[in-house]
């Protein structure tokens, strides 16, 4: 059998992301292509897990990372 190449096949039940970051979570996604590492440091609830966690998922997504 034929090993398929998964990299090149769109999938067809990717979820959407229905997320309306703030101001300062749409900076840490700019930041996140900006540089290899970077602390987020804030309040208990101001968004950093929310907008670590969309980043990722949008990253994983578009198939920019390997697993």
């Amino acid at each position: 059998m034929a090993k398929r190449n998964l990299d090149k096949i769109p999938s067809k039940n990717t979820p959407t992301l229905r997320v309306n970051l703030s101001e300062e979570q749409k900076e840490v996604v700019k930041l996140f292509y900006e540089y290899d590492v970077i602390f987020i440091n804030g309040d208990f609830g101001s968004g950093k897990t929310l907008a670590a966690v969309h980043t990722a998922l949008t990253h994983f997504n578009k198939r920019q990372c390997n697993e």
